[in-house]
């Protein structure tokens, strides 16, 4: 059998449950930290609206949170400043007036 294929099968199977990443109680709020699980860069915050596990990548232009900070009780990409809650809404882009905008809206990170 095809040893690739076979990691594949199992990455895909353990994807579909939880998988511990840390110890909560070693992440304070206002805190991030990056991991790797299954392949995938993580970061993981707690924030003022709770926990998040998150792509390390901005869904804008990619780049990695772990290199941003927390601002405002929001997970902020170094780039351009995008803001996230724990539900991996987008709550603040400091280049539209108008937050209501539905960029804003459309613009969310997929939340583990």
């Amino acid at each position: 059998m095809n040893t690739a294929t076979e990691n594949e099968r199992v990455f895909q199977r353990l994807a579909q449950t939880w998988q511990p990443v840390a110890i909560s109680r070693d992440l304070q709020l206002g805190q991030m930290r990056s991991c790797t699980l299954l392949n995938q860069d993580i970061i993981i915050a707690r924030l003022d609206s709770g926990l998040i596990a998150a792509p390390n990548s901005c869904p804008h232009r990619g780049a990695r949170f772990e290199i941003g900070d927390v601002h405002n009780g929001h997970m902020r990409c170094p780039y351009h400043g995008w803001e996230f809650d724990a539900s991996g809404a987008c709550k603040k882009i400091p280049s539209l007036p108008d937050q209501n905008h539905a960029a804003r809206k459309m613009a969310c990170l997929k939340n583990f």
